[in-house]
């Protein structure tokens, strides 16, 4: 509602006073907030130019005026990706999505991260994400979801592409991420045992595959 002062037949709505020092921090975030998009849109060209190194320094400066930068996390784990430092782009996924349960591509990518992860390694560590919870979590969540993260396989390759700039590079193949590369426990798990299948096949079939050509060659 809003609150009328009389003054004779005028009336005049009631403005809550500012201190200068607050007055200096609304302004001060709204600019730094602007000179994020600003960045993050930089940085998203330099992804789909092929400019990884110099987009990941566009986000980078973006999540220091902004650190609540979905965007920013975002677009910084799209060059990872594409950089093939997986973790790293795991962990920025995970940050965006946990920040932002509704966005949406940060689930889409983190999901697929998780299945590079696993396709390089059955074995790798990776902290599941309960779906249950609100569409955003507080800090807290956000970089204790970050640190059990941390801990897992080497990489593998593989590319995407979007808006982003997802999986933007290499000899221009455009992988499309489904959204039924899962990351509950669940589908890790029947993920991580149908990789580990296919490893052991390709190992077996590489095995057989020697054995004949030894036995030609005698």
């Amino acid at each position: 509602a809003c609150l009328l002062y009389n003054y004779g037949s005028v009336y005049l709505p009631r403005v809550e006073t500012v201190g200068e020092e607050d007055l200096y921090f609304v302004l001060r975030d709204k600019q730094n907030e602007s000179g994020a998009a600003e960045l993050v849109k930089k940085g998203i060209a330099h992804t789909k130019g092929g400019n990884q190194v110099y987009a990941t320094k566009c986000f980078n400066l973006a999540l220091k005026l902004a650190p609540k930068c979905v965007d920013a996390f975002v677009g910084r784990g799209a060059a990872y990706f594409n950089l093939e430092q997986f973790e790293k782009a795991e962990s920025d996924f995970r940050a965006a999505y946990l920040m932002q349960r509704d966005h949406p591509n940060a689930l889409q990518y983190l999901k697929a991260t998780h299945k590079k992860l696993l396709e390089s390694n059955p074995y790798a560590k990776i902290a599941p994400i309960d779906f249950k919870m609100g569409k955003s979590g507080g800090d807290d969540e956000v970089e204790r979801d970050r640190s059990r993260g941390r801990d897992r396989g080497s990489q593998s390759r593989g590319r995407g592409e979007d808006e982003y700039g997802h999986g933007q590079g290499g000899r221009g193949r455009k992988r499309s991420v489904s959204s039924d590369d899962s990351c509950d426990s669940d589908e890790i798990e029947r993920l991580r045992a149908k990789l580990g299948k296919d490893k052991k096949r390709r190992k077996r079939d590489k095995k057989e595959k020697k054995e004949k050509k030894e036995k030609k060659e005698k």
